[in-house]
């Protein structure tokens, strides 16, 4: 007989709830507990506050929320164990997700949003997901580049796909996310919400139907099992298929690979890495102070906000809240146990760019020899040479560096005090 263990795609390992406060009597995470056997998973329990009233309950994995649902649900056995407590009666939360929202291994936190804006660590649920079936290697693989905006991707992406082995679409012209968009089509329609909504569908003319119309469960557990594992499954190699596709036949010269952009917080490399078995990655950086400067130049210059900050804005919270974060991420994923992923700077790709690649493409396997560098570099600088509109500098060198005369001096002191450990981690001097 198989075991739950064998068959689970989820497998929760720990729970950790954080209990009674000054906020509120109790609350639990009932469930899942161990093996889960579909990639949807039901987190279902309760909370019950003392006296500001509960707005919602919050599913974060790194601080980004995958789900929020109410606190409404009938718990007669928390309105037994709190009889004089009103609302115990309904203190019950369920939110279900897709673990194709989340890594390989994930740890997730719950937590209660009060309606005066307190939030409230719930639980810590850490786990693992089993891994999609992979190719079989010998279809044209990712190269992903792991970055966030103006740091130089669009020049990183031009270099790669000068390469004889290494196909993009247009980058200068088009950003394109082929490998994104299929990845995130697998992800919608492995939710729950999506594969149960054929039965019984509540309005077929309603758009989109199909992605959140699920209607709870079917009442045949083996087909519900087959929906939420075995269909998911067959769903991402044609996912794959459709990336491969698109970039067999844009490579007629027979690229061993396509390069696409990612961005740090994104799960959509993860999962390319396991659909993928020769997926590689690149990290690229720059200066975080002259990417700063380059973001509000480049906003500037077109006439709307991008990347997050808004033309402006307040700087200082710019640096806090959004670059702090991605950064933090890119920093994570270098560290990772495993196959690390490459790491190239942006100011070498522009100082120096021949032992730059050399280099680059050594580690990820690709011709790296004198005549191929130089051939790459060489049509890579004839693709970008009439792409003035995409910089705000008169040559990249100057764009090197910028921050001293461009950032006023608060902001900069808030870069070097936010940003200074990972200055130095990737190789910069915060001054």
């Amino acid at each position: 007989m198989t075991s739950l263990t064998e068959t689970a795609v989820v497998t929760i390992e720990e729970i950790t709830p954080n209990g009674a406060s000054d906020y509120v009597h109790g609350g639990n995470v009932d469930s899942p507990r161990g093996g889960v056997e579909t990639y949807g998973m039901t987190i279902e329990g309760w909370v019950l506050s003392r006296q500001i009233p509960i707005e919602h309950v919050e599913v974060l994995y790194e601080e980004r929320p995958l789900a929020t649902v109410p606190v409404d649900r009938p718990r007669p056995d928390i309105a037994a164990g709190f009889p004089e407590v009103e609302g115990a009666s309904r203190s019950g939360f369920l939110a279900t997700i897709s673990a194709l929202r989340l890594p390989e291994r994930f740890e997730l936190v719950l937590r209660a949003k009060l309606v005066d804006g307190t939030r409230l660590p719930l639980a810590n649920l850490r786990g693992r997901r089993r891994r999609l079936p992979a190719g079989g290697g010998g279809e044209i693989q990712p190269l992903m580049v792991n970055t966030i905006g103006r740091s130089g991707s669009t020049l990183l992406v031009t270099l790669l796909s000068s390469h004889p082995d290494v196909v993009a679409f247009a980058p200068f012209i088009k950003d394109a996310r082929i490998s994104t968009y299929w990845v995130n089509v697998l992800q919608d329609l492995a939710a729950p919400s999506s594969y149960l909504a054929p039965f019984d569908p509540p309005d077929l003319e309603r758009p989109h139907w199909w992605l959140d119309g699920g209607g709870g469960e079917l009442g045949d557990e083996e087909v519900e099992r087959w929906l939420g594992s075995g269909s998911v499954d067959s769903l991402a190699g044609l996912c794959r298929t459709q990336i491969e596709a698109f970039y067999s036949n844009l490579a007629a010269g027979g690229a061993r690979f396509f390069v696409e952009k990612y961005l740090p917080y994104q799960v959509v490399p993860d999962l390319l890495g396991e659909l993928y078995a020769g997926a590689r990655e690149v990290i690229l950086v720059r200066d975080f102070r002259d990417m700063l400067c380059s973001v509000i130049a480049f906003n500037r210059k077109r006439g709307w906000s991008d990347f997050g900050h808004t033309e402006g804005g307040d700087d200082a919270k710019y640096v806090r809240e959004v670059m702090l974060p991605s950064l933090t991420a890119l920093a994570r994923r270098l560290q990772r146990e495993g196959a690390a992923p490459s790491l190239v700077r942006y100011e070498d790709l522009v100082l120096d760019p021949e032992p730059a690649l050399a280099g680059l493409f050594a580690q990820l396997g690709l011709q790296s020899g004198e005549e191929v560098v130089a051939e790459t570099v060489r049509l890579a600088h004839e693709g970008t040479a009439s792409m003035d509109h995409h910089r705000t500098t008169s040559d990249p060198a100057a764009s090197i560096g910028r921050w001293r005369d461009d950032l006023p001096d608060d902001i900069a002191a808030v870069c070097n005090e936010e940003l200074g450990p990972l200055l130095a981690e990737f190789g910069y001097e915060a001054s």
